[in-house]
């Protein structure tokens, strides 16, 4: 049997169905105007898990990023503190040998080669006390304020 339908029924049908869509036009506004597809986590539980799995994500990567730039900026830093080492230690050899030649050099030129060994062992010094970020290169775990001091 089919109730009867009176005019106050349909007003009340249509009143509800105006308000459900008022309601659906708010919420995509809202999901529009914030750019987001989720406006609070019970809209979509299993969309919320995966926004905050993506973001704990993009967290991770950004972070190994960082971690990379420091590890290749500390590594050329250390690459170019030992291959200016490696230069002044060769320089050092060749003024040793030639130093070592007693015939040929007067006093004065033996001076002359002690105050260049003089110079490359600061060169040395300095190169070992190399920082990168204010941390020494060469001094290990150490919080020293240097890697390597001569006590005279």
């Amino acid at each position: 049997m089919i109730g009867r339908v009176t005019q106050q029924t349909t007003q009340r049908s249509t009143l509800a169905n105006l308000q459900k869509n008022l309601a659906v036009m708010a919420d995509l506004q809202n999901k529009l105007s914030g750019n987001t597809k989720i406006s609070k986590p019970s809209d979509d539980p299993a969309g919320t898990a995966s926004a905050i799995t993506l973001r704990a994500e993009l967290r991770a990567n950004t972070q190994a990023s960082r971690n990379i730039d420091d590890g290749n900026g500390w590594l050329t830093t250390a690459d170019t503190a030992l291959s200016s080492s490696l230069d002044a230690l060769r320089q050092a050899r060749d003024l040793t040998v030639q130093g070592a030649n007693s015939g040929a050099l007067n006093p004065q030129a033996r001076e002359a080669l002690a105050v260049q060994l003089e110079a490359l062992r600061e060169t040395l010094l300095s190169q070992a006390n190399t920082t990168y970020q204010g941390r020494h290169v060469f001094a290990g775990t150490s919080n020293a304020t240097d890697a390597v001091t001569i006590v005279p």
